[in-house]
């Protein structure tokens, strides 16, 4: 039997298709919000985030057990196209505590570090980049928190790179259980599809 259609009129805040609801999950420990499936590009979201102020008065470091060992490998990673491509000039676009930053200018990277929701705690000095286009710009496990990702994607592109390197992880209909969805953070908002 199909779920009801969602209960507020929604778009799809990637492509603009239809929502249908796939179930609902406690945010932050006390928000019912509803998880919607676009019926085009087979993403899923969240209702609209209404709670992100809260979200973010923590670090997501308190919960992410795997932060450090991630940025070692995203380290390994940009250092290989930094020297495989003779790229220097690099932006860790929503890089939170810039510890990634700091990693790859311990390895002469001419990296700088921007998140509006986190303070560079290991990269203050390299907020503001001496270069006007970045060669290479990383988003690593930042597409999954765009409020708006149609228009957070336009952002992210406008800089016009050599090279972007970015993850995170894909959606194919998995259910309400996934450790992806990380409701008790209420950071994780939207899920792309292969096909989106």
């Amino acid at each position: 039997e199909p779920l009801p259609p969602a209960s507020g009129n929604y778009s799809c805040r990637l492509c603009g298709g239809g929502l249908d609801r796939a179930f609902s999950l406690q945010v932050l420990h006390k928000y019912d919000v509803e998880y919607l499936k676009c019926a085009s590009c087979e993403s899923l979201q969240t209702e609209p985030p209404y709670w992100m102020q809260e979200a973010y008065k923590n670090n997501l470091s308190i919960l992410d057990t795997g932060a450090a060992q991630r940025n070692l490998s995203n380290l390994a990673a940009t250092y290989s196209v930094s020297r495989l491509l003779h790229l220097n000039d690099v932006v860790d676009f929503g890089g939170g505590d810039g510890l990634l930053c700091r990693l790859l200018r311990d390895y002469d990277v001419n990296c700088f570090v921007g998140d509006k929701y986190a303070s560079a705690t290991y990269a203050r000095a390299f907020t503001t980049p001496n270069f006007s286009r970045p060669e290479i710009l990383l988003a690593f496990e930042v597409l999954e928190h765009f409020e708006h990702p149609r228009a957070d994607l336009k952002v992210l592109f406008q800089s016009n790179p050599h090279a972007i390197l970015a993850s995170t992880e894909i959606y194919s209909g998995q259910g309400p259980d996934w450790w992806y969805f990380a409701p008790q953070t209420g950071q994780h908002l939207f899920f792309y599809s292969e096909k989106a």
